[in-house]
């Protein structure tokens, strides 16, 4: 009675009609309050965790943490460690002007690695503390937005999803307050989002890591927010109508590339695995016969470096990929291929985790979840001489490409079109009209004026390199400029490709 009385209170407050909350109640009732996990979860009665696993999976979640998945769950513990060893640089900062004042999406991508290392180790009490104290935090703040770009949602959408994950993941450990105080700040942020989708640009954009980001932001919060409010399958719906015209587009690209290279393309790919995911478990709907999906593991593996350690730097890039390489591996793997490739490379490429403390353990979660040891790990079939292949959509050749021996040595050449092959004839050819409206629904503002360029690794030594994430100058991806030009722009009187001189490629420059 105290319960209900209390909720009531804070329903007035809000102004949120009772009926809405119903729901959420009940889910309170069900629970007990504890700030620890329940000792026997088969007597719990939960509607969370509900996103990627249910309560009743957790038991068998934590034998694997144990024995098949030992080595994927012990990257999280490494992780857990570090971060409880130096709280000040990963715990968020208690106050807004902190939080607000740097590019902030690590401490999003961290949560989901933290809850989900809470599951699987439910005896470690004070990283569950440090997951309270971390979502209080979280929830403290009115804005989760990056001051100094306040028209870009990405960082948003990244503590959306670490936010709506622990919520989920954590559910059962949380106080009936905290409960109430996390899903109103969720629902609050999705619903935000769910307006922004339908003025800002990512809302119009295909085939980019911003639209695949912050839909599938929307879309985890939109399914944390239904349990308690249907109103939000309004929400979840829009982004599914949205990412099957991006799917679609996805499918005429025939080689399993992504116009902005291989480092943001694991921005794209890591959410849009998750969207896979989510929207088969609880929708029934299989988009997994895409073709593009079926050839993405040759684009990741063929375009890495020699060693297993680094990828190519066409587009922008740090010759790393951004988000963690071995859940997509893995997902390819159990969800497409299921033959032991994607699980034999993702072996290969832990040993050098992602250099970037905001984004190497970000994926941890989903890289467990997905790992399926029945499949094994099986070498990819090749004879020992280094291979050449033709990416025909991207516009890409390289030689040497997956190489297993760091000696080997790499060279790639690109000569492609804007946006790839595909692409490029959809807008030129407005073949989608419907669906389409020219270069207005696409930004490879992440390519490089980089046309008929090439790099060259001797021996697996940088000699020749790619202009990495910087300006757009034509010089600094190996081409030629030329001069003097009346209509030079960046360096007169030499002037270079179309779209450089500045800090994104200027894709609508005229042809």
């Amino acid at each position: 009675e105290s319960l209900i009385t209390k909720h009531v209170y804070i329903t007035k407050k809000v102004k949120m009609p009772l009926r809405l909350l119903l729901p959420l109640l009940l889910g309170l009732l069900q629970v007990s309050i504890c700030s620890q996990w329940p000792e026997d979860l088969n007597n719990v009665r939960s509607p969370h965790p509900m996103l990627f696993f249910s309560l009743k999976d957790v038991p068998s979640m934590r034998e694997r943490a144990a024995t098949t998945h030992k080595v994927i769950a012990q990257q999280m513990v490494d992780a857990i460690e570090t971060m409880k060893s130096d709280t000040s640089s990963y715990l968020p900062p208690t106050d807004q002007a902190n939080f607000s004042s740097a590019w902030n999406e690590g401490y999003g991508n961290n949560l989901c690695a933290l809850a989900m290392y809470c599951v699987l180790f439910p005896n470690d009490k004070s990283a569950l503390e440090l997951a309270h104290v971390y979502m209080e935090r979280m929830a403290a703040y009115q804005s989760w937005e990056y001051r100094s770009m306040l028209n870009d949602e990405m960082p948003i959408s990244h503590s959306l999803v670490g936010m709506a994950t622990a919520f989920d993941f954590l559910y059962p450990t949380f106080s009936p307050k905290q409960r109430e105080k996390y899903f109103m700040r969720i629902r609050k942020t999705t619903s935000r989002h769910f307006e922004r989708l339908k003025r800002a640009t990512w809302g119009m954009y295909h085939i980019q890591n911003h639209v695949l980001n912050n839909c599938v932001a929307l879309f985890i919060g939109a399914l944390v927010t239904n349990v308690h409010d249907k109103r939000a399958d309004l929400w979840a719906q829009l982004v599914m109508g949205h990412l099957n015209v991006t799917l679609g587009l996805l499918n005429l690209i025939v080689d399993g590339s992504l116009d902005e290279g291989v480092a943001y393309s694991t921005y794209t790919s890591r959410s849009l695995t998750m969207f896979l995911f989510l929207v088969q478990k609880h929708f029934g709907i299989n988009f997994l016969g895409n073709f593009w999906l079926k050839q993405h593991f040759w684009f990741l593996y063929r375009s890495m470096l020699p060693g297993y350690q680094e990828t190519v730097g066409i587009a922008d890039s740090n010759t790393h990929w951004f988000y963690g390489l071995g859940s997509m591996l893995v997902f390819l793997d159990k969800y497409v291929m299921r033959n032991g490739y994607g699980n034999w490379l993702a072996a290969r490429v832990r040993p050098r985790p992602n250099p970037s403390k905001s984004q190497r353990w970000s994926t941890y979660h989903t890289e467990f979840i997905w790992y399926d040891e029945s499949l094994g790990e099986k070498a990819v079939e090749e004879g020992s001489e280094p291979h050449l292949t033709c990416f025909s959509d991207w516009g890409v050749v390289t030689y040497g490409g997956g190489a297993p021996n760091a000696t080997t040595s790499f060279l790639s050449f690109k000569a492609g079109m804007l946006h790839g092959r595909a692409i490029n004839a959809v807008v030129k050819e407005n073949l989608f009209p419907n669906h389409i409206n020219g270069w207005d629904s696409f930004n490879p503002g992440h390519e490089h004026p980089d046309q008929n360029s090439f790099t060259f690794w001797p021996h697996g030594r940088p000699f020749i390199t790619e202009a990495y994430y910087g300006p757009k100058f034509s010089f600094l991806n190996n081409v030629l400029t030329f001069g003097p030009s009346p209509t030079a722009k960046c360096f007169p009187p030499y002037e270079g490709q179309v779209g450089e001189c500045y800090r994104w490629f200027d894709w609508q420059s005229p042809e």
